[in-house]
């Protein structure tokens, strides 16, 4: 796997997630490997004003301090269920997810800061369904600066790359995948109306998982995507052992 000139994004447990209906068979496998909460599930997925919500105790300024610690509840007992886990553990997961984010091992909304956090996660409250993945995420270090202003510490994206932390060893390389963020959330090209025959048309096709298979193809893929508007990105996706050998 490539280390060099690549920095962390964070680790992220997700499913393979089924490609959309209404895109054709012959331009994507049948099951794709994404960290966008927009295709894939996304294990925890924590809602905007997550962090505020932690801080206010119920009930004491308002019935929005009470409704912003439910939103955020419902929102982590529906990440549980789309894993297949028991979802009356959500507040046990809000605990957890509190101490690792005072401690620095998770970012919201999705990203452990090392594979170890991501595992200690899976231990508490798995086993997760055997499709599920541990994905790291990695930024081309030229690429940081841009990110960081696109996502304007919107998301763990910027707010890991710019520690410039190098990317764990011991995983493999399934792929680069092109993003963009909107509102604190990852967004992929998948979800893009007509993306897929656009990009398919330029010759950027992708591999088994649903990802570019050069880091070059998925440079030119956000470019592409950029001539439609938004600033488009592309991360390295790593796999890495969700249960420690």
């Amino acid at each position: 796997m490539r280390t060099e000139g690549i920095v962390s994004a964070g680790y992220v447990i997700v499913r393979r997630a089924a490609r959309p209906a209404d895109v054709d068979s012959s331009l994507l496998p049948g099951e794709l490997v994404s960290v966008s909460d927009s295709l894939a599930p996304v294990l925890p997925s924590v809602p905007p004003g997550w962090l505020e919500a932690l801080d206010t105790p119920p009930g004491r300024f308002s019935g929005y301090a009470d409704a912003a610690q439910g939103n955020l509840l419902w929102a982590l007992e529906a990440d549980l269920a789309r894993f297949g886990l028991d979802g009356t553990r959500s507040a046990s997961v809000c605990d957890w997810l509190g101490a690792a984010w005072a401690h620095g091992d998770f970012h919201p909304p999705s990203a452990f800061a090392t594979p170890d956090a991501a595992r200690r996660f899976a231990r508490a409250f798995g086993p997760p369904p055997g499709d599920a993945l541990l994905v790291g995420l990695g930024v081309r270090e030229e690429d940081v600066d841009a990110v960081a202003d696109a996502d304007d510490s919107g998301t763990f994206v910027s707010r890991l790359t710019v520690c410039r932390e190098p990317v764990a060893d011991g995983g493999t390389v399934l792929g680069f995948d092109v993003y963009r963020v909107e509102d604190g959330e990852l967004l992929t090209w998948v979800r893009e109306q007509g993306a897929d025959a656009s990009l398919a048309a330029a010759g950027l096709r992708p591999n088994g998982h649903g990802l570019f298979a050069s880091e070059d193809d998925a440079a030119r893929a956000a470019v592409q995507l950029a001539q439609d508007g938004g600033h488009w990105f592309a991360l390295q996706l790593t796999e890495y052992p969700l249960r420690a050998a």
